[in-house]
């Protein structure tokens, strides 16, 4: 059989299907965890002029923020910035003694002396109020200073009694509670 043009210009640029072929994506098997797909950056052709006027704009732009806020007033920053925020967790340090929190303390003994050889001498005790009520006396030097630790809670509210102590509505993390968390009421004094 005798091979004609057409048959040629076939062999050589075979037809070319209008639809691309797109691969189908691998499907995990049981057990197995999907890959991520790739993800390409694209790269886009500035021309130089453009990249330098960018970076001069920038470069000035900078210079400006730092004169501006080198030049503000703080107090109208400070009241941007109360008005501008977001939701602020404010957080307190309360004090706890073998996992207890201090609701109160005074000193119950504060003698300090110097001897005649020019010796400090002090002779300091503090009593300790628990949130249960329960009141225990301990020498303020060392064991009182050395058995309290910090625990993190976080401020509900603010509001000062008919007695006129001003008080904190905390929220502290207990295991024990069905929520995970309790509110407790403490006089800002013994707070941080």
């Amino acid at each position: 059989m005798p091979i004609t043009k057409d048959d040629e210009e076939t062999k050589l640029n075979p037809p070319v299907d209008p639809t691309p072929k797109v691969p189908e994506p691998e499907q995990p098997q049981a057990g197995q965890l999907a890959a991520k797909p790739e993800v390409k950056e694209e790269m886009v052709t500035l021309p130089k002029s453009t990249i330098d006027r960018l970076m001069a704009f920038m470069e000035t732009s900078t210079k400006q923020i730092e004169r501006l806020t080198a030049a503000a007033d703080t107090k109208r920053l400070n009241n941007y910035d109360l008005k501008n925020q977001g939701v602020i967790v404010r957080k307190v340090l309360l004090s706890t003694i073998d996992g207890k929190i201090l609701f109160g303390w005074r000193m119950t003994k504060n003698e300090v002396f110097q001897d005649i050889n020019g010796r400090w001498h002090e002779d300091q005790a503090v009593e300790v109020v628990f949130e249960d009520n329960n009141k225990k006396e301990m020498p303020y030097k060392p064991d009182y200073l050395k058995a309290v630790q910090k625990i993190e809670a976080e401020i509900v509210s603010q509001f000062t009694t008919p007695e006129g102590f001003q008080m904190m509505r905390l929220r502290i993390v207990d295991p024990k509670s069905d929520t995970g968390t309790r509110e407790l009421d403490i006089d800002q004094t013994f707070v941080n």
